[in-house]
């Protein structure tokens, strides 16, 4: 179920360039809705999905902090963006790569430099864009209170 609503989501983001693939969509719809009671379901917080911020300094661990990030987020930023960069770097004419291997942030030029943050930005606006429009796709589902059903998990000592 949840790799119908990826690959629905990544076709109407399609688009020459773009960052959201099925891998990338299926990674955030896997962060934002699960199998309960037989059906799908929304994780909610206090009965509304978590806003963007949130969602991507929290559930994805984006921030410089990331400390152990999970599959998530390596799904995006380690085997999703590098690619993508690579890609973008092209673009404003530099290479990020020394032979087969990617060349290390520290030893960037001023030209590669522009290229990260580029594609860094471009990155965070389709992610944002994505969520928005998977949270969107997700509105019919039921929801599944996420503190509450922890909350209650531990009260029967599970």
């Amino acid at each position: 179920m949840t790799a119908k609503l990826a690959e629905d989501l990544a076709w109407r983001l399609n688009r020459p360039g773009n960052f959201i693939s099925v891998k990338v969509a299926f990674t955030i719809l896997s962060l934002m809705v699960c199998e309960h009671g037989g059906r799908l379901a929304r994780f909610v917080l206090n009965g509304r999905p978590v806003g963007w911020r949130r969602f991507k300094e929290v559930v994805l661990k984006t921030s410089p902090f990331h400390e152990r990030g999970g599959r998530a987020r390596s799904n995006i930023y380690w085997h999703s963006l590098r690619p993508f960069f690579e890609r973008k770097a092209r673009e404003f004419g530099v290479s990020v790569k020394s032979g087969s291997k990617y060349v290390r942030h520290a030893d960037y030029s001023e030209s590669q430099e522009a290229a990260k943050q580029a594609a860094f930005r471009d990155m965070r606006d389709q992610l944002k864009k994505a969520y928005w429009m998977a949270v969107e796709m997700t509105d019919g589902l039921d929801s599944f209170e996420v503190l509450g059903e922890t909350m209650e998990a531990k009260q029967h000592g599970r």
